[in-house]
C-alpha cells in the first residue's frame, strides 16, 4: 500500500500567448522533504527559457520535469512555496496530471 504523499503540488497557468506561457507550481509539504520533483505531460513544449525556485528540463513535445532548487530544495513540514517557469510551445497543457516524488 502506498503511503500518504509528503508533498501536495498544484499547477496553475499564469499567462499565455501564441508560442508560450508561464505557469506556477504551488507546493505544500505535509512532512519535511529533503528534495522533490514534479513531472507532467506537455505535448507542445519546445523550450524552457527560464524557471524560478526550481530547475526544469524537458523532453520535446512530451513532458516537463522540475526539481527543487535554491530556496525550495528542501521544505519543512507545513511550508508552502510558489515556483514557476516560462515554457515555449504553441499552447499550454490543460489540467496536467502531476507526478510528484520526494525524498
Amino acid at each position: 500500500m502506498a503511503g500518504v504523499p509528503k508533498l501536495d503540488a498544484t499547477w496553475g497557468l499564469q499567462s499565455s500567448w501564441w508560442g508560450g506561457h508561464t505557469a506556477t507550481l504551488r507546493l505544500t509539504a505535509k512532512e519535511a522533504v529533503r528534495s522533490w520533483s514534479v513531472t507532467y505531460a506537455d505535448p507542445n513544449v519546445t523550450r524552457i527559457p527560464t524557471s524560478w525556485g526550481m530547475k526544469c528540463s524537458f523532453i520535446p513535445k512530451t513532458s516537463i520535469t522540475c526539481v527543487g532548487a535554491d530556496w525550495t530544495t528542501s521544505l519543512k513540514k507545513g511550508q508552502t512555496a510558489s515556483v514557476g517557469l516560462q515554457v515555449d510551445g504553441v499552447k499550454p497543457p490543460v489540467k496536467p496530471v502531476l507526478r510528484v516524488t520526494t525524498k
